[in-house]
């Protein structure tokens, strides 16, 4: 449970760190590669002195199994079927692919990762690839042998390398075009020693299509003239009905006397006061519960050496649940171990207990770091890591590689435990009544108002997630009697988060809208609530889409009779949106605004779309008059006083500081901060005298833009130049203010600040220039 601890902790040290810094930043290139550790310490050369674009290229196509998931047998255990494995590799006349089957937990991986270091030290190891259920990974199946044996095989290192700097392309090839190019090619063409064991774990992972589709290319590549290689399998299906010719086989049974030998060795690591802490009777009865299945048993070790649970009290839950009956079924140590580390979960986590099992089973939400996990359950990430996880850190893994802390189930095991209602019973996860909470669940993420500091500096999850989580959603079929309870949640939701990106309502909001559509009875007000934010969403693309230069001189005429030129909100909505950088997104644009969702929503909807539609001439005319008047036109007369340009410069000032203010303070998500916060320009537009001037003063007061928190370049110190302008042009400023600002520039020349810095500000169009 430390690891899971370790990283709440770093999310709750994080909080003090820059919200920009991480934009500066590259990511991690990932964990150390085996193979490339061992290739470059007998090259004599680190990888970045011996660098090959070819390799490189390949090097990030690939996807190789992490060190620590890398068991190897026991000493003395195994040993029959490594030395039948053994016999096959050194027959030449054997035949070319050798299937390892048994039942889950036998230990087929463990035998494999042993047979490959043997492989290795003998030069014969090609490379070797674990399928999972995740099809993106398994992808990377081809390219990942290929890259293994450009390490491995040195003579073949510079044609696998060539053949990639050649043709690109080939890393996005099927699996046919990749294997003959980058590995049966190159082999043919050289004269090895002996032939090159490939090792293929976990093919019963893939669907049947692409199980079947990948042993009849694994049989071509074997059967190929000349062909180099030979294939070790370890599945937990026998390959009968899907090979077209006969293979070597051998059939992996349970062993208990392994699976003691390995509970024994395993137990003896755990130090417990005085040793030893558990007694022969004890182990005993730990063998009887693991059923001779090694996957069951190495959960039994996670299990007893939790540091968070004393070992002889859980030792000794494992005796009294090896003197009970035992099931009728094939899965019966797997399902009673499963079963009893989730009924010990006390019952004020069960109901958080039955959503994380959901979320950790789901497909679009695996991959979730520990942190949004939470976010999505309601909980902070250290109450989840210290409150419930404990319970069940024997069946949870960190993914490997991730440095965001992501969990997901232990074994797919665990995994097929869950979505079978009849061995998983009160903690299945599927269902009519699962799927409701989970869609519940989701609703209330996405409800979210950006308040929390915490939450706001560690990045929330429908910010990142949203696709995945409206993906989901909208595929769940909701039953009529929850549908009422739905609609209020969705009239709940947070609308920033479909408003993020100009495109993002058009690719989740939709998916909504045919969700509502098809629920019975139809939740009329919900659907009316985002039948009005899919037009805010047109009317806001539409704005971006404006250019005064483009419009006819004549357009006043499109506009239909009324006081649209003079509707308070229409006009400082215009304006501002005129002011702002093309493509600012709805989302930080009311920020700037300064106004609620509801208010846009009833002068774009309730006056707007009456007048206009979805006429895009017709508001392009409305643009044009207010865009007449930042260059001193006629336009819209009698205006308020509250919509001059000066007022809405004024509000897009002190809105774009206070928002950076509350970025770096964790009042504001860090996602509202962007290229539209352009405080400077907006202050320098703002008037120099009146109320909205000393407000700016006040707020410039505090407002300090320093280089540990900024990615500080030129654009920055054009906002500065911009705010001393402004500062310059009052007739009183405190010296203290104007010192303070100048000395945020680099020094340099008149010249160097004039054009610099100056250049910006004289090709924007001048809006609210001299």
């Amino acid at each position: 449970m430390a690891h899971f601890l370790a990283y709440a902790m770093s999310q709750s040290s994080s909080a003090n760190s820059s919200p920009l810094s991480q934009w500066a930043a590259l990511p991690s290139s990932g964990p150390p590669n085996p193979y490339a550790a061992a290739f470059f310490s007998r090259h004599n050369g680190p990888p970045h002195l011996r660098h090959d674009a070819g390799l490189e290229l390949l090097r990030r196509s690939t996807c190789l199994d992490s060190p620590s998931e890398q068991r190897l047998c026991l000493p003395s255990t195994r040993d029959d079927v490594i030395g039948r494995l053994d016999k096959w590799v050194a027959d030449s006349d054997a035949k070319r692919i050798f299937c390892v089957y048994g039942p889950i937990g036998v230990g087929k991986s463990t035998i494999l990762r042993s047979t490959e270091v043997r492989l290795h030290t003998t030069d014969r190891l090609g490379g070797s690839f674990t399928f999972q259920r995740d099809v993106r990974r398994n992808r990377l199946f081809v390219t990942t042998w290929a890259y293994q044996v450009a390490l491995n095989v040195p003579s073949l290192r510079s044609a696998i390398a060539r053949a990639v700097r050649r043709d690109q392309s080939i890393l996005y090839a099927d699996f046919e075009t990749q294997l003959r190019r980058l590995i049966l090619r190159p082999c043919t063409k050289t004269n090895l020693p002996f032939p090159l064991v490939f090792l293929v774990d976990g093919l019963d992972e893939c669907d049947p299509a692409c199980r079947r589709d990948v042993f009849t290319l694994l049989e071509n590549a074997v059967n190929t003239e000349r062909s180099p290689l030979r294939i070790i399998i370890a599945s937990r299906l026998s390959l009968d009905t899907i090979q077209s010719a006969p293979v070597a086989s051998l059939a992996i049974a349970r062993s208990s006397d392994a699976v003691r030998a390995y509970l024994a060795s395993e137990c003896g690591r755990i130090h417990h006061g005085l040793e030893p802490w558990f007694s022969p009777q004890a182990l005993d009865a730990a063998t009887r519960i693991s059923g001779g299945c090694f996957l069951t048993a190495r959960m039994l070790v996670r299990f007893l050496s939790d540091k968070d649970f004393c070992p002889t009290q859980r030792m000794t839950r494992i005796t009294m649940l090896a003197s009970r009956p035992r099931f009728a079924s094939q899965h019966d140590p797997l399902d009673s171990f499963f079963h009893m580390i989730l009924s010990a979960v006390p019952g004020t986590w069960r109901a958080s207990l039955h959503l994380l099992l959901r979320v950790i089973t789901t497909t679009q939400l695996t991959r979730l770091s520990l942190g949004h996990i939470a976010q999505l359950l309601g909980l902070s990430s250290r109450r989840l890591a210290r409150g419930l996880l404990p319970h069940i850190h024997a069946l949870l893994a960190l993914v490997p590689g991730s440095e965001a802390g992501c969990i997901e189930p232990f074994h797919t095991a665990f995994v097929d435990f869950l979505l079978n209602p009849a061995r998983s019973e009160e903690f299945c996860v599927v269902g009519p009544g699962q799927d409701v909470l989970l869609v519940e669940c989701l609703l209330r993420a996405l409800s979210y108002r950006v308040d929390g500091p915490e939450v706001n500096r560690c990045g929330y999850v429908a910010w990142s997630n949203l696709d995945a989580m409206v993906d989901l959603l909208t595929s769940i079929e909701i039953d009529a009697g929850s549908v009422p309870r739905i609609e209020l949640l969705l009239q709940k939701v947070n609308p920033d988060y479909f408003f993020q990106t100009l495109s993002c309502f058009e690719t989740s909001g939709r998916k909504i809208i045919s969700w509502l559509n098809r629920m019975q009875p139809t939740p009329n007000d919900a659907l009316k609530l985002w039948d009005d934010y899919a037009y805010m969403a047109f009317f806001h693309n539409a704005m971006n889409d404006f250019d005064p230069d483009d419009i006819d001189p004549d357009t006043e005429e499109h506009i239909p009779e009324g006081n649209l030129l003079h509707h308070p909100i229409l006009q400082r909505l215009i304006r501002a949106s005129l002011a702002l950088p093309p493509l600012t997104p709805l989302a930080p644009f009311r920020l700037l605004l300064g106004t609620k969702y509801e208010d846009l929503r009833a002068a774009i909807c309730d006056v707007l779309r009456p007048a206009f539609g979805r006429n895009v001439r017709g508001l392009e005319a409305l643009w044009a008059v207010h865009a007449k008047t930042m260059h001193g036109g006629d336009g819209a007369d009698e205006e308020d006083e509250r919509c001059s340009w000066g007022a809405v410069f004024s509000d897009l000032a002190l809105n774009s500081l206070r928002i950076t203010r509350g970025v770096f303070a964790g009042r504001v998500p860090v996602e509202m901060m962007g290229f539209w916060l352009e405080w400077g320009r907006f202050v320098r537009s703002s008037p120099s005298t009146g109320p909205a001037c000393d407000e700016i003063l006040a707020e410039l007061h505090h407002f300090a833009p320093q280089e540990s928190q900024w990615e500080w370049g030129v654009a920055v110190e054009s906002e500065v130049h911009d705010v001393l302008k402004w500062l310059e042009s009052l007739e009183e400023v405190p010296r203290h203010e104007l010192i303070r600002w100048a000395s945020y520039l680099p020094r340099g020349t008149r010249l160097e600040q004039d054009d610099a810095y100056e250049s910006r500000w004289v090709g924007w169009k001048g809006f609210g220039a001299e």
